[in-house]
């Protein structure tokens, strides 16, 4: 089966055979592939084709009350390769240049999978270490006194009703109007500057179960550590310094974002917030350094 495309006399000037790809373009992305779709917008089909030699191919389909008319600009001196070593996905203004690693390069796909893993079992490592062989990990957290007598007044106050509560309130509930809002606010601030404030994490009855929290925090450790290799390799990076780097600036980004809000609004104790801080930094530095070390750019060999 052949596409004749003809210029301006209607003479036949370059034939391609059709192959059949599957791509979905969608509004605002493009993919930079060597092959090239042109669909008919409302019509029941669509053609593919992938010229050897064309400069130009202007191509006009239709189907009765439907006209569809695309441009097609391909290297005059470059043959069409395999879509998956030249694919990349573009969607403005973000870009995943190297997304197909995991369809196309399964090579690298596996060293990214791999460094992510084992960067997260380092983090989650460095974690328990940071909480039960250093202090890093219990910075700023006390033990209450009189612990009986402050749970039996919680109990008896707040009963069944578990939640997070800030203290003091000076009043305030949430159907207030702005101007009672505004005076509640003020109220609080008063009293805390008078007396006791804080906030109240809750619960009447709370079953912990270590190794599920354990397996849990893990867990977590290992997709934050996969999600930062992922982001270093869209990167290009391919300096060791330049690869810890990146994720140890991730690492400070994801740190800062909860625990400063916290320590700002709350009234986190600062050396809690600098202790938790510390951790995640660290551990996203130890990821950074796993994936710098597992990722490495090979030497070309000769073929």
């Amino acid at each position: 089966m052949a596409v004749f495309f003809g210029d301006a006399d209607g003479d036949a000037s370059a034939v391609a055979d059709v192959e059949v790809f599957f791509v979905v373009e969608v509004f605002l992305a493009e993919v930079d592939v060597a092959w090239v779709v042109v669909v008919a917008a409302g019509s029941s089909f669509f053609w593919v084709w992938q010229p050897k030699k064309a400069a130009s191919v202007s191509a006009v389909i239709k189907d009765k009350t439907v006209v569809f008319i695309g441009l097609v600009s391909l290297n005059e001196h470059r043959e069409c390769r395999s879509s998956c070593r030249r694919a990349s996905i573009k969607i403005a203004p973000f870009s995943l240049p190297n997304f197909a690693f995991f369809l196309c390069n399964p090579t690298m796909s596996t060293r990214i999978l791999l460094a992510g893993i084992i960067g997260g079992i380092v983090m989650f490592i460095w974690s328990f270490v940071a909480h039960e062989v250093l202090p890093i990990g219990e910075m700023g957290i006390k033990q209450m006194p009189n612990e009986e007598a402050i749970t039996g007044a919680l109990q008896t106050n707040l009963g069944n009703n578990p939640g997070f509560y800030v203290f003091p309130s000076g009043g305030f509930t949430p159907d207030m109007n702005g101007q009672q809002k505004k005076a509640a606010m003020k109220k609080a601030e008063e009293q805390m500057a008078a007396g006791a404030g804080g906030v109240l994490i809750y619960r009447p009855k709370r079953i912990f179960n270590f190794p599920k929290r354990l397996g849990t925090e893990f867990a977590t450790e290992v997709l934050e550590s996969l999600l930062a290799v992922f982001l270093l390799a869209q990167t290009g990076i391919r300096g060791f310094g330049g690869k810890v780097g990146f994720i140890l600036t991730a690492g400070i980004l994801a740190a800062i974002t909860t625990n400063v809000p916290y320590m700002n609004w709350y009234g986190f104790p600062k050396i809690y917030g600098l202790g938790y801080m510390t951790t995640q930094i660290v551990g996203f530095l130890l990821v950074g350094i796993v994936a710098a070390l597992i990722m490495r750019p090979r030497e070309a060999t000769a073929a």
